[in-house]
């Protein structure tokens, strides 16, 4: 199973709060950022979603 979390930047674009992508239980924050970076690009976010 994977379970996503969700970032949250502030105006500064820091990181205020992070949750990482779990796979049966484990942190894989490498796929998490993949997967942040190629969701965003895909959907061409107007925000500035750092990783």
């Amino acid at each position: 199973k994977w379970y996503l979390g969700a970032m949250i930047r502030d105006e500064h674009g820091e990181s205020v709060a992070a949750a990482t992508w779990k796979t049966d239980g484990v942190d894989d924050t490498t796929a998490f950022a993949i997967y942040n970076s190629v969701v965003c690009s895909a959907l061409n976010l107007s925000q500035n979603v750092r990783v």
